[in-house]
């Protein structure tokens, strides 16, 4: 998932590709980033909705149930506190754990606690950070294609730069940090 938070940097979810992400239905209802509020800016009303799909995530496929023990998953980001990204981020946590009744939660380390955004991306390729939030420049370490989607002036608004980056000319790049790193994005902008 990329979103342009507050100070215009877009940044992407990333996950590590052994987690089981299952869809559901719903989208994250605080007032102010209501998917289907009128007056939100639709970058945050994307981001909520994107944010609300992963309700149960689960390392290794593994299926919880009543009997197993709760999960935790650590989801490291560079964007500081404040930040409407931060605030999603976090309401995403919550959200998990409301849908998983418990049984997955997340929790979140914020503003480069665990390392610079290039750093994160490695520890969730590597397995030891579950998800992370890395802008394009920081994944084109990975893949040096994706840096294009970062060049100054390349899209004439948000939707054209959305339409383009979610569709079949970017997926070969996707499909590559997914089969080649180990990295599986939630979404793609």
């Amino acid at each position: 998932m990329t979103t342009t938070p507050a100070g215009g940097r877009k940044t992407s979810s990333a996950i590590a590709k052994g987690t089981t992400i299952t869809a559901v239905k719903t989208t994250i209802t605080a007032g102010r980033t209501t998917a289907g509020d009128d007056g939100a800016d639709p970058r945050r009303r994307r981001l909520a909705t994107t944010l609300a799909v992963a309700a149960t995530t689960l390392p290794f496929g593994v299926v919880v149930t009543g009997t197993r023990a709760a999960t935790t998953l650590r989801f490291g980001h560079a964007n500081n506190n404040g930040e409407i990204a931060t605030d999603l981020f976090q309401e995403f946590a919550e959200t998990v754990t409301k849908l998983s009744k418990g049984e997955v939660t997340i929790r979140v380390y914020p503003a480069e606690q665990l390392g610079k955004e290039v750093d994160l991306l490695q520890q969730v390729k590597s397995g030891a950070l579950d998800i992370s939030a890395p802008s394009m420049p920081a994944l084109s370490s990975l893949v040096p294609a994706l840096e294009i989607a970062s060049a100054p002036f390349l899209w004439k608004d948000w939707a054209q730069a959305e339409k383009i980056i979610s569709g079949p000319a970017f997926q070969p790049q996707f499909d590559e940090l997914k089969d080649k790193h180990n990295v599986l994005m939630l979404s793609k902008i």
